[in-house]
């Protein structure tokens, strides 16, 4: 397991995005390639600028691309991530070191090779299972739908006999759709024995397709056979378009990032003011280093209602901060996030035939200027 100190975003090196980026850059590099020797700075410059466009756009834009690499190169070769190669001159090599990563539950750990690409992958093959309106429990069936079986009329007997044990609640989605106890359910309703709402839990953070896939194959595995279980896996690889072998590698590397539950600490992030689309007064709040928007902020300016906010909740990670313009607490996103968050709600909602809001696709193209170094661009048409 990872080590970690509880801290806080400040305790982050200001330039720690664009170290993990290097850092990664170098150790697939290492990985792929049985003959790695090293990378020079210029081979290291053509792996990491696409990412880096991505990740620190301004900073990119403001000092020079090649100018913010050497720099970067310089930094993480003095925190030890990198080292010089020790027989060939210009080859730089993985340091002894690791640069540090803030998980969501507020602690600073030392990063994993690839935690960042693993997680994006996942989040991708999330959103098109989603999409695709993936749900296991069509997959693994309920004792429930066969009721003359002895497994289904022994959990009535138990029920009639015992009642409805406390310690084996119903585990339900976000939504309310039962993921676990769908038979239990049923015997409690058919031995006549009332339930409690103590007998009834939900998923909130970890309530995604696949989290919700293993947890079914999980606390089905004592009755599933390998061929319903290989079922479930083929139906998630043809849904996300990879291979269960590659989902199931990135679901090992983040499981400690996945476990970590949010937990209330006091963050405090430096913002600017900035305008909202051809707005003259500048009323939506952004990090200084130009990574996270308050949501609240930005919603008002672009007259999209309050209580829309929990449509994005399921694609985008919230987190909350305080900043030198508010003693309470709001909800901040990253901006990339909400990019692609934002995406992918409204083809989801498209697709599920609820409202779509043209506002959202404002947001995004403001949100894609603000990136690209244009934060006051003019205010975009509905897509």
């Amino acid at each position: 397991m990872a080590n970690f100190r509880r801290g806080r975003v400040q305790e982050l090196s200001p330039d720690n995005a664009a170290r993990i980026v290097l850092y990664d850059a170098v150790a697939e590099a290492s990985d792929s390639d049985n003959a790695f020797d090293g990378l020079t700075n210029a081979q290291l410059f053509d792996l990491v600028i696409p990412r880096l466009r991505v990740v620190v756009p301004r900073e990119l834009y403001n000092q020079g691309e090649e100018e913010y690499v050497a720099a970067k190169i310089t930094g993480c070769l003095e925190a030890g991530v990198l080292q010089p190669h020790p027989r060939r001159p210009g080859a730089l090599l993985l340091g002894p070191d690791v640069p540090k990563v803030q998980y969501p539950d507020g602690t600073i750990r030392d990063y994993t090779a690839e935690l960042e690409a693993a997680r994006e992958r996942l989040d991708a093959d999330e959103n098109r299972l989603r999409r695709g309106g993936f749900d296991v429990r069509r997959i693994v069936r309920s004792p429930a739908n066969a009721k003359k079986s002895d497994r289904y009329r022994n959990l009535v007997a138990s029920m009639r006999e015992h009642g409805f044990l406390d310690h084996y609640p119903i585990i339900e989605s976000g939504s309310g759709v039962i993921l676990d106890g769908v038979a239990r359910k049923a015997a409690a309703a058919e031995a006549e024995v009332p339930m409690k709402d103590k007998h009834r839990v939900r998923l909130k953070r970890r309530d995604t397709p696949l989290q919700q896939t293993l947890l079914v194959l999980h606390l089905n595995a004592d009755r599933l056979t390998a061929e319903e279980v290989a079922k479930v896996h083929e139906a998630i690889a043809a849904g996300t378009n990879r291979p269960w072998m590659a989902i199931e590698s990135d679901l090992e590397r983040t499981r400690e990032w996945r476990r970590a539950e949010p937990q209330d600490y006091d963050a405090k992030l430096d913002v600017e003011i900035v305008p909202y689309g051809d707005r003259t007064e500048a009323k939506v709040q952004v990090t200084t280093d130009g990574t996270r928007v308050m949501l609240r902020s930005l919603m008002v300016e672009a007259g999209i209602r309050e209580y829309a906010r929990d449509d994005l909740r399921p694609y985008v990670a919230f987190e909350e901060a305080r900043t030198q313009h508010s003693g309470k607490k709001a909800i901040f996103v990253r901006i990339i996030d909400a990019i692609n968050g934002i995406e992918n709600m409204q083809a989801d909602r498209s697709r599920r035939k609820l409202k779509v809001e043209p506002a959202w696709n404002d947001v995004r193209q403001w949100l894609l200027r603000l990136v690209a170094g244009g934060g006051s661009a003019e205010q975009p048409r509905h897509a």
